[in-house]
């Protein structure tokens, strides 16, 4: 039976867990290859066709992942894979000046201008997408690379939103663009986004649109592992990684998969090859963090976490607030006094992002109230929460987390250190 520290502990946890969840929410592989650093995405910006040494094509205006750079060729993946010649490609920051001028010059390629949307959100630049999306002209609003990129740049829940449902159901009745159908998958925020999204489509239809490349198989293991079917999305990315080893998305999308098992050991393995091929993807110290906290190595996990927080692209709060976690929950475990530079840390963190919402996301607001209360700043705490509650009178779910939370605070064995 639980005892009231129990209890507490699990209340405790409730605020501070970290899950595989957590993992999938950041992960969209929209993001998840984005945090590579930017030098490693490419664009294929001149007139003249780049080849792979396979004699495949990389068509122009299309951007591809690197997986490493040897004299002078480099590994890309995209809507085909392989070595070709690094002189052919242009980094995308890079790029993306050249491309705003094409886009200038040629304001009706539609195609162009989405990938210049693409190309900014890639980079981190989320103001200046925003400002493109605003001004699409009309003559190309209705193209499909527009509807994708939309939808693809969209902070709203996919099809939920009546816009936002209605592009998705257009570029569902019209002929599938290979290029940009991954990236609609990839920027799913969540696992019922991920079916919604194949059920528009059609399930033979889309698997079939997606097969064609190893961006497109990456995809079509995230819509099986939505559909719970993990064993064959795992076998998708096996299947890719045979042939493309330097397929990251493949590895992080093959991570969560075995997380989700229970397979923490082949976890584990999978996310150490990905971070030794590349030590700066912020992604994979994330997954990897993650990892660490649910075996309670909570030393590893911050390292980890860190190492996300160092290497990211983005402002993306995950980052911060996984850190705090893991700092203050370890610092609860523990025996003896709590480490006030820790309390002291975590409690910046959380308030960085609570802050940013000004309080009103009981996810980061409860992270805050707690650390203020090991420190001993309840009253502070419970500010916070009424901030929160007030904000969220028609969220039960945020409300019974701030209720717990209050509950949490309370007690004497959180403050007691």
């Amino acid at each position: 039976m639980f005892n009231r520290q129990n209890l507490i502990t699990y209340a405790l946890y409730l605020i501070l867990a970290i899950s595989v969840a957590s993992a999938d929410a950041q992960d969209a592989d929209l993001r998840a290859t984005h945090e590579i650093p930017s030098k490693t995405f490419f664009l294929a910006l001149t007139p003249s066709i780049v080849s792979l040494e396979s004699g495949k094509q990389i068509p122009k205006h299309q951007i591809v992942s690197c997986g490493k750079v040897i004299e002078g060729r480099a590994w890309v993946t995209g809507v085909n894979s392989g070595w070709c010649r690094l002189s052919d490609l242009i980094p995308l920051e890079v790029a993306l000046q050249e491309l705003q001028s094409y886009v200038d010059a040629n304001p009706n390629d539609a195609h162009a201008y989405a990938v210049l949307i693409q190309a900014n959100i890639l980079c981190g630049y989320h103001a200046r997408s925003g400002e493109l999306l605003d001004n699409v002209g009309d003559s190309i609003a209705g193209d499909d690379s527009i509807r994708y990129v939309r939808v693809i740049a969209s902070n709203r829940e996919l099809l939920t939103t009546e816009e936002v449902g209605k592009d998705i159901r257009v570029i569902a009745a019209n002929k599938i663009q290979t290029y940009w159908l991954p990236w609609l998958v990839f920027a799913a925020k969540t696992d019922l986004e991920r079916l919604k999204i194949e059920s528009a489509f059609g399930e033979a239809k889309i698997a079939t649109a997606l097969s064609s490349s190893d961006p497109g198989k990456v995809a079509l293991a995230k819509l099986r592992a939505a559909a719970e079917d993990l064993e064959s999305s795992i076998s998708i990315c096996d299947k890719v990684l045979e042939t493309n080893p330097l397929c990251s998305s493949a590895y992080s999308t093959k991570a969560v998969c075995l997380s989700r098992m229970g397979r923490h050991a082949d976890e584990l393995m999978v996310l150490d090859l990905a971070i030794s091929h590349w030590p700066e993807a912020s992604n994979m110290h994330y997954l990897r963090g993650l990892h660490y906290f649910g075996i309670d190595n909570y030393d590893l996990a911050e390292r980890d976490f860190r190492s996300s927080l160092k290497y990211r692209r983005d402002e993306d709060p995950a980052h911060e607030i996984l850190l705090a976690k893991v700092l203050l929950f370890r610092e609860f475990k523990k025996e003896g006094e709590y480490n006030q530079q820790n309390l002291h840390e975590g409690c910046s963190l959380a308030r960085q992002v609570s802050k940013r919402f000004n309080h009103t996301r009981a996810k980061y607001a409860t992270v805050y109230a707690v650390a203020l209360a090991m420190q001993g700043d309840v009253s502070v705490a419970e500010e916070i929460l009424d901030v929160c509650s007030n904000s969220n009178q028609n969220d039960q779910d945020a409300l019974e987390l701030v209720n717990t939370c209050r509950v949490l605070i309370l007690s004497p064995s959180l403050q007691g250190k």
